[in-house]
């Protein structure tokens, strides 16, 4: 299985490589970066372009990856063995851009997708944003979303999981553990967040701690793990506290779908954290989509093929015509 990582803005490029080449090592798999294009009539996977090999994104890649001693395989989808970790590049084409990286993820089957958030929320309807959210909505695998920050990827030694109930929150805490477990002075923090209700409280976040942890298969007494109950009225200002004290790469939050995400990518605290000198950055996400909801996002992609698209006129003539045959 492979991590697949969507280049979508290109002066984020070599820190979002950084952070690729991160989580594949740590998940063990090997890492597909994939630049996604508007220009098919239907899918297309193919190696990078003669035209394209010079282009600034593909230095910056090749850049990152030689400084990370890794090399690319551009020549055929087949995975370089010439490193720890196979690497491919590939260009993936279709009538959208969305609809291309959706192509690439059900060919592949990726352990995990990766796509970089935008870094304002009023960008939030720009293409990269579009592509982003969407993505989220829509991919079968897990899919994570990451807002860089000042954060350049080039180490995560420390992340921290919000911690509730429900099944999202094993998916970010697995990640995490995977990804700090076999890094020098790794840390995973599992924490916690209940009004200020006496030792109740306190109680009670320490059960949801032990329940969380569990569920992901995570020894809470294991190096490199700890979990903290913080009491406090506001939430993310508590995580916002406890990620700069505790000097956090990654404030990784599991979400059950796309409904959240504005409120912990953006705002007054996550631009907090992400703008911390030093660096931090805020990521959030899900697992794999339920069997149903897949197979409607299919039926959805193969009505977009095969029924054509009509415009204002051509859904008028249409309507006047089932009016006609119906009278």
């Amino acid at each position: 299985m492979a991590l697949v990582l969507v280049l979508n803005r290109e002066r984020h490029v070599a820190a979002m490589t950084r952070w690729g080449v991160h989580f594949a090592r740590a998940l063990k798999t090997s890492l597909h970066l994939i630049i996604a294009k508007e220009e098919a009539e239907s899918y297309s996977n193919e190696p990078v372009p003669e035209d394209e090999q010079t282009s600034s994104i593909w230095t910056a890649v090749e850049e990152t990856l030689l400084a990370a001693n890794l090399t690319a395989n551009r020549a055929t989808a087949d995975e370089a063995t010439t490193s720890d970790i196979a690497v491919v590049t590939r260009l993936v084409s279709d009538a959208t851009r969305v609809q291309a990286v959706l192509s690439y993820v059900a060919e592949v089957k990726p352990r995990l997708l990766l796509v970089g958030k935008q870094e304002s929320v009023r960008s939030d309807q720009a293409p990269a944003g579009i592509l982003a959210r969407t993505v989220f909505e829509r991919a079968p695998c897990p899919t994570m979303l990451l807002r860089l920050g000042n954060h350049e990827g080039g180490e995560c030694r420390s992340i921290l999981v919000p911690t509730t109930k429900g099944t999202h929150v094993s998916t970010a805490l697995k990640l995490a553990r995977s990804a700090t477990a076999e890094v020098k002075d790794g840390h995973l923090m599992a924490v916690v967040v209940e009004p200020r209700a006496g030792q109740e409280a306190q109680d009670l976040g320490e059960v949801i701690l032990r329940r969380a942890l569990s569920a992901a298969d995570i020894d809470e007494d294991a190096a490199g793990v700890s979990s903290k109950v913080l009491l406090a009225n506001d939430v993310l200002e508590a995580l916002g506290d406890e990620a700069e004290c505790g000097d956090v790469d990654l404030v990784l939050f599991g979400l059950e779908s796309r409904s959240g995400i504005r409120k912990r990518l953006f705002g007054t605290m996550p631009d907090r954290m992400a703008n911390r000198p030093g660096g931090m950055a805020v990521a959030v996400v899900r697992g794999a989509l339920p069997v149903t909801e897949v197979l409607r996002n299919r039926l959805d992609r193969w009505l977009s093929y095969r029924v054509p698209q009509l415009d204002r006129d051509q859904r008028v003539q249409v309507f006047e015509r089932l009016q006609i045959g119906s009278r």
